[in-house]
């Protein structure tokens, strides 16, 4: 037993957390990346995701926005298709819509 624990009880566990790596845009594809990694992580455990990202990078084209915003259905379609990513379509479909 610690001795925080025999002195104070429990340490709690936001206290035992360590901050996520901090993430300094520069550029707006560093943003749209940002952005996109957060939809894609929402209802997922972001260690898949993490383990996905470099194919995102690729799937995305490094996520330069105006070459997303381009995208067109038959992309679209081929990104649902793509085994590198989360082949979620309203996800796809967002980060699309974001990038416009």
């Amino acid at each position: 037993m610690r001795t925080h624990e025999r002195t104070q009880g429990p340490v709690p566990y936001t206290a035992r957390m360590q901050p996520p790596p901090q993430i300094t845009p520069t550029k707006l594809a560093d943003y749209l990346e940002t952005l996109s990694m957060a939809v894609f992580e929402s209802g997922m455990s972001w260690k898949v995701v993490e383990a996905k990202w470099a194919g995102f990078r690729e799937a995305f084209a490094g996520f330069d926005p105006e070459t997303i915003a381009g995208f067109s259905p038959d992309d679209i379609d081929r990104l649902t298709n793509d085994t590198r990513i989360i082949r979620n379509r309203r996800k796809i479909e967002a980060t699309v819509h974001n990038a416009a």
